[in-house]
C-alpha cells in the first residue's frame, strides 16, 4: 500500500539525507498532556466524509444551516456506485457540518466521524507537521454552545460500528473538559442527558425512538448525527436521514463521498478545509490534544489490537491519559486483506506475484440450479455429441422428482446433457442466470458466449406471453450484463411479430403456444433468428416441459427436454440438486475467457496475496496482541503519515523478559513482508533481508517468479508524455542535436515564450554513459488506477527509458535497475522512490529485470547493476557518493538523471552537480516547457511529443538498443480521446 502519497502532504518534514531531525537525547521522557492555543481553529480534517443536502434532497445552499464547508476544490463522488450521490454545481461549496438551531434544542449533522481514534490527529509536540488540526476543539466548542448539561449519551443500540470505545481519545479529552460520555442502548429514556450522539446506524429507529428524540430536542436537547462516506457502501445514510427527517432538520445526508484532490493530507478522501462560516461561534481558541513524541526516545506501549501484519493499535502512547494510537510498522508492507485490497493494494509492488491481475479466466465451471436434462428427438437419452455442448459430471444422475413417472433415466455410463445446440437454437436445462445466481462461477460468461455464437448482438425478445414465472425481471443481473455487452433485452407478449429481433428467449411456459406462434418461430429461425429455450427441473412439478417440447418439436430440433431433475452428490454447489460441471463438449468459442459480472479488469489483488495477508495478520496477532512492546522512531522519517504513527516495534519473542526482537525486521526476514522504499535508516539492511527471503522462496515469496511476467507496455517508441517538463540544457548553451533524444512539438512554449522552435526534453550522452531528462517519465501519479483523470497507459515512456538504459549499459550487467532513495526523494512530489514507480517496475519485470531502491550508493551491491536512476535529490551527493556513482558508470553501469520543473532550484542544482561529475555537459534547465495543443488531460503542463529517438548518436554498447527514427513513424494510431478534463492533482 502506498505511503508516499501521505508523506508528500506533510509540510515541513525534513527529508532524509538533509540535516534530518535534530538528534535528541535518549532516555525516558515524562509523558504529559499539553495544549495548543493559536487563536482561531486553522483547519479541520474530514476523513471519509459524506456531505449534506437540503431537506428536499437537493444541494444545501442555506448558509444559515451550514457551519463548515469543504474547500471549493472538493467534489462529490459516488464511491459505492449505486447512483445515489447528489452532485453539487461547480460554483457551490459542499456542506460538511449542518446545524439546525431551534429556540429550544439543536440538531447537528456531521459528514464524518471527525474524532474517532483512527482519524483523530492530535498535535505532536516533538514534530508538528500538520499544525494543530481543530477537530476535537471544534466538536467541544459545539458541545459547549448547544448542550445544556454535562451528560452526552452515545447511541450503541442500532448496530453501530462506531461505538463509544472507538472514540476513547476524544472521550478522555471531553471528560477532562467537564463532560461525561456514556454508551446508551435505550433512546426512549433520555432523562438527564444534555446531548445524544448517533453514528452511522446499521439498524433503523422505531417510531417510539424517533418520537423520544423529537421530544428531547423540543425540550432543549442536542442531537449530533455523524455520517460517513459511501465507500464500499459502509454508510447507513438512509437510516440517519430517517432520524433527521423525524427531527424536522433542515438538512439531510448525501449518499456519497466528498473528495478533494488539492486540499488534502495525501489522498482525496482525507480532505482538509478552513472554509468556516464564522456566523457560528464554534471556531474560537481553546486547548486541544497534544502528545509529546520525539525521536531518540523509547516508549513503553501495550498493543491493544492488531489490524494486519503491518498495523496495530497501541495504548498509552505519549500521554499520561490512555491515549490510543494506530501504529504503522515502519519500513515494511504486508499484503492487504480482501476487504480493503480493492483500493489499498498495488499488485505491481509484489515482485513476481501478481501478473495479469484482472485478466479474465476461461470458462471452467458452470452451476445448474434445479436443472432438467435433455433427450433426443425421440424422447430417448441424447447421445449425439454434435448436439451436446455441456454435460453433467460422471458423478451425476437423474431422478423423477415430481413422481409422475415420466422421467427418462440415463444409464450409469452415459453423460447427462445439460445444454444442447441445434443450428441457431439452444436448449438449457435450467434458468441458469436468474436473480441471485452464483456469479463466482462462469454462467453469465458462458451464456453471453452462446449469445455471441448464435446471435452476435441486437435485440433479444424475452417471452412473457405464456404465464412464465421466469420473466425478464427475474434476470436483473444478466440483463444488465448483456446490455453492457451490446445486447438489448426486451420483454414481449407477441411472438407472431418478431420483426427487428435477433433472438427470442423462452423460459418454462405455463401456457401452450398457438399454431400461429409456432409457425412464426419456425419462420424466424429459418430467416436466421436464434431461439434460446430454458427449462427447469420437475421438482414440485414446477416445470412446463411438455409446452417447451412442443416448441422444440415445431422447430424440428434434434433434442427435447426431460421431465426430470439432475442431481449430483459429489460435484455440487452446496446441495445435490445444484450440480456443478466442467464437462464441456461444445465448440471452444463457448468457453473462451471474457469479463464476467464478478470480474474486475482493474482488480488489485489475488487470492494468493489475500491469503498471505491473512497469514501475516495471524502471525502478528500471535506475536504482538496484548503484549507490551518498545516503540521508537526513525531519524529520517516523519512521526506519522498523518493519522498513524510510523515506528519501530521491539518485543520479547522468547519470553526471557528482554525486548530484543525488532518486529519490523522479523517480518521481512521471515518472508511475511516486503521492504518499503522510503528513507528510513535501516532500508538497505532490510532490503538485503528481503532479497534473501525471496531467494529462499520464504512464505509470501514462495511463488515469486519474474520469468512468468508477460511484456508490459513494451514495443516500438511512438509518443511520450512529459509531465512537469524542464527544458534540457547544456552547461554553456543549447544541447548538441546529436545528444537530444526527445524534443517537444513545435507548438510548445518555453517559459512564457511561444515560437515554432522545438525544445529539448531528454538527452543521451553515450560517451559519458549518462542520460538526462527534465521530467519524471515513470511517475505513477499519472496512472489512472492511482486516481489520475486520464489513461496514460498507451504512451511509451517505460519502453523509451528502458531502451535508453539498454543503449548505455555495458555487456554482462546484472538484470537489476536501482533507483536512488537516499537523498530525500521519498515524500516530495518532484522526485521518485521505487514506491512511486511500481508500474515501471512491472514493465521491467516483463523484460526479466528487477527494480529496487538503494539508499547508500557506496554499497557494493550497486556495482553490478544495469542502471542507476537518480531523480532530483533534496540533499546533495557527498564527494564519496558522487565518486561511487562515477565508478559505477566507469564499470559499464548506465546512469539516468531525471529532473522536474516542479523542483526547487536548490534541488535541481543538487542533481546538476552530480551530472557534472559524470563527464557530461548535459544539464536539467530552469525553465518549464508547456504545450497548450499537445498534452494530456487538457493540461499544458503535461506536454506530449512524438519527436523521439532512443539513440541520437552511436551507443556505447552497439546492438543492445532498439533505436527507431525520430518523428511519428510507427505510431499506433492512438487518438486524442485520452484528453479529458482532469488535471494532475496532489495526493492521488
Amino acid at each position: 500500500m502506498r505511503r508516499r502519497q501521505f508523506i508528500s502532504a506533510l509540510a515541513g518534514v525534513t527529508a532524509a539525507g538533509t540535516a534530518g531531525a535534530e538528534a535528541l537525547p535518549t532516555g525516558p521522557l515524562p509523558q504529559q498532556v499539553s495544549t495548543t492555543e493559536q487563536g482561531q481553529i486553522g483547519q479541520m480534517l474530514f476523513p471519509s466524509t459524506s456531505g449534506l443536502l437540503a431537506a428536499d434532497g437537493g444541494p444545501l445552499t442555506d448558509d444559515s444551516l451550514v457551519a463548515v464547508y469543504a474547500e471549493s476544490t472538493a467534489s462529490v463522488r459516488d464511491r459505492d456506485g449505486d447512483g445515489n450521490a447528489v452532485s453539487y454545481p461547480e460554483d457551490a461549496d459542499i456542506p460538511l457540518v449542518g446545524i439546525d438551531d431551534r429556540d429550544s434544542g439543536a440538531v447537528v449533522g456531521i459528514g464524518g466521524m471527525l474524532v474517532n481514534d483512527g482519524d483523530l490527529v492530535p498535535e505532536i509536540e516533538g514534530e508538528d507537521t500538520l499544525g494543530d488540526l481543530g477537530n476535537e476543539e471544534f466538536l467541544l466548542n459545539l458541545y459547549d454552545e448547544y448542550a445544556s448539561g454535562e451528560t452526552i449519551l452515545w447511541d450503541e443500540s442500532h448496530g453501530q460500528f462506531y461505538s463509544l470505545d472507538r472514540f476513547r481519545n476524544f472521550a478522555a479529552y471531553a471528560e477532562d473538559n467537564g463532560y461525561t460520555l456514556s454508551a446508551a442502548t435505550d433512546l426512549t429514556d433520555l432523562s438527564g442527558a444534555a446531548a445524544v450522539v448517533i453514528t452511522s446506524p446499521a439498524d433503523s429507529f422505531s417510531d417510539a425512538e424517533r418520537t423520544a428524540l423529537s421530544e428531547f430536542v423540543a425540550g432543549g436537547g442536542l442531537v449530533v448525527l455523524h455520517d460517513q462516506s459511501d465507500f464500499s457502501n459502509f454508510d447507513q445514510t438512509a437510516n440517519l436521514n430517517a432520524v433527521a427527517e423525524a427531527l424536522g432538520a433542515g438538512f439531510r445526508f448525501n449518499d456519497g463521498e466528498v473528495g478533494d484532490t488539492e486540499n488534502n493530507v495525501g489522498t482525496a478522501y482525507l480532505p482538509l478545509t478552513s472554509n468556516f462560516n464564522d456566523a457560528f461561534p464554534l471556531f474560537g481558541d481553546r486547548p486541544g490534544i497534544t502528545i509529546d513524541l520525539r525521536r531518540g526516545r523509547e516508549y513503553d506501549v501495550r498493543v491493544e489490537s492488531v489490524a494486519d501484519g503491518d498495523t496495530f493499535d497501541g495504548e498509552d502512547i505519549g500521554l499520561e491519559t490512555e491515549y490510543t494510537a494506530t501504529v504503522r510498522v515502519l519500513g515494511i508492507d504486508t499484503p492487504e486483506s480482501a476487504s480493503v485490497a480493492a483500493t489499498a493494494e498495488r499488485p505491481e509492488e509484489w515482485e513476481g506475484l501478481a501478473y495479469d491481475i484482472g485478466a479474465p479466466d476461461a470458462v471452467d465451471e458452470l452451476v445448474f440450479d434445479s436443472t432438467a436434462s435433455l433427450l433426443d428427438a425421440n424422447g430417448e437419452p441424447l447421445t449425439d455429441d454434435s448436439l451436446v455442448a455441456v454435460a453433467a459430471e460422471p458423478t451425476a444422475s437423474n431422478e423423477d422428482s415430481d413422481g409422475t413417472g415420466d422421467a427418462v433415466s440415463y444409464p450409469d455410463d452415459a453423460a447427462i446433457p445439460l445444454v444442447a445446440i441445434d443450428g441457431a437454437v439452444a436448449g438449457l436445462g435450467a434458468p441458469f442466470v436468474d436473480e441471485g445466481f452464483d456469479t463466482s462461477a462462469d454462467n453469465e460468461e458462458f451464456l453471453l458466449n452462446l449469445y455471441d455464437s448464435l446471435v452476435g448482438g441486437g435485440t433479444v425478445l424475452w417471452d412473457e406471453g405464456h404465464g412464465q414465472f421466469y420473466d425478464l425481471a427475474s434476470f436483473p443481473e444478466f440483463e444488465s450484463y448483456a446490455e453492457k455487452n451490446g445486447y438489448t433485452l426486451e420483454s414481449t407478449t407477441d411472438l407472431t411479430d418478431l420483426s427487428g429481433a435477433a433472438a427470442v428467449v423462452i423460459t418454462s411456459p405455463a401456457d401452450s403456444f398457438s399454431d400461429a406462434e409456432r409457425t412464426a418461430l419456425s419462420e424466424f429461425v429459418a430467416d436466421g433468428g436464434a431461439v434460446i429455450l430454458h427449462d427447469q427441473s420437475d421438482f414440485n412439478n414446477f416445470d412446463a416441459t411438455a409446452n417447451l417440447n412442443a416448441v422444440a418439436n415445431a422447430l424440428d430440433l434434434g433434442f427435447r427436454f426431460n421431465d426430470d431433475q439432475v442431481v449430483d452428490d459429489e460435484n455440487n454447489a452446496g446441495a445435490r440438486f445444484v450440480p456443478v460441471t466442467s464437462n464441456f463438449t461444445g465448440p471452444d468459442s463457448l468457453f473462451e475467457a471474457r469479463d464476467g459480472i464478478d470480474d474486475d479488469p482493474n482488480a488489485r489483488t489475488t487470492e494468493y496475496l489475500t491469503d498471505w495477508a491473512s497469514r501475516a495478520t495471524t502471525f502478528a496477532r500471535g506475536r504482538l496482541e496484548g503484549e507490551s512492546i518498545t516503540l521508537s522512531f526513525d531519524e529520517n522519517e516523519p512521526l506519522r503519515d498523518p493519522t498513524r504513527l510510523l515506528a519501530y516495534a521491539e518485543y520479547d519473542a522468547d519470553g526471557d523478559g528482554s525486548r530484543e526482537t525488532l518486529y519490523n525486521r522479523e517480518m521481512v526476514e521471515k518472508g511475511y513482508a516486503r521492504v518499503y522504499g522510503s528513507t528510513f535508516e535501516d532500508h538497505d539492511e532490510f532490503w538485503a533481508l528481503e532479497q534473501d527471503a525471496r531467494s529462499d522462496a520464504r512464505r509470501v515469496w514462495t511463488e515469486s517468479d519474474i520469468s512468468e511476467a508477460s511484456p508490459y507496455r513494451d514495443g516500438e517508441i511512438a509518443e511520450l508524455f512529459v509531465p512537469d517538463a524542464a527544458v534540457l540544457d547544456r552547461d554553456n548553451g543549447r544541447p548538441r542535436p546529436q545528444t537530444v533524444a526527445a524534443y517537444s512539438e513545435p507548438e510548445a512554449a518555453l517559459g512564457d515564450q511561444t515560437s515554432r522552435k522545438k525544445h529539448p526534453l531528454f538527452g543521451v550522452d553515450s560517451a559519458a554513459g549518462v542520460a538526462v531528462g527534465g521530467s519524471l517519465l515513470i511517475d505513477e501519479s499519472y496512472e489512472q488506477l492511482e486516481g489520475f483523470g486520464a489513461d496514460t497507459s498507451g504512451f511509451d515512456n517505460f519502453a523509451f527509458l528502458s531502451d535508453v538504459i539498454e543503449t548505455l549499459a555495458g555487456d554482462g550487467r546484472e538484470d537489476i535497475v536501482f533507483i536512488d532513495g537516499g537523498h530525500g526523494q521519498f515524500g516530495v512530489d518532484y522526485a521518485l522512490s521505487n514506491e512511486d514507480a511500481a508500474y515501471y517496475q512491472r514493465h521491467l519485470e516483463g523484460r526479466g529485470i528487477t527494480f529496487e531502491q538503494i539508499n547508500d550508493v557506496t554499497l557494493d551491491r550497486l556495482s553490478g547493476a544495469r542502471a542507476l536512476i537518480v531523480t532530483t535529490p533534496v540533499s546533495s551527493f557527498t564527494p564519496e557518493e558522487a565518486a561511487a556513482v562515477r565508478s559505477f558508470r566507469d564499470d559499464g553501469g548506465a546512469v539516468v538523471c531525471l529532473g522536474s520543473a516542479a523542483a526547487p532550484a536548490e534541488a535541481t542544482a543538487n542533481l546538476n552537480d552530480l551530472i557534472g561529475r559524470l563527464d557530461t555537459r548535459l544539464r536539467v534547465g530552469g525553465e518549464r516547457v508547456t504545450d497548450a495543443t499537445n498534452n494530456v488531460a487538457d493540461d499544458p503542463e503535461i506536454p506530449t511529443t512524438t519527436d523521439v529517438v532512443v539513440s541520437p548518436e552511436p551507443p556505447r554498447n552497439p546492438g543492445r538498443g532498439r533505436s527507431n527514427g525520430r518523428g511519428p513513424n510507427g505510431q499506433r494510431g492512438r487518438s486524442n480521446g485520452r484528453r479529458g478534463n482532469s488535471k494532475k492533482h496532489n495526493g492521488t
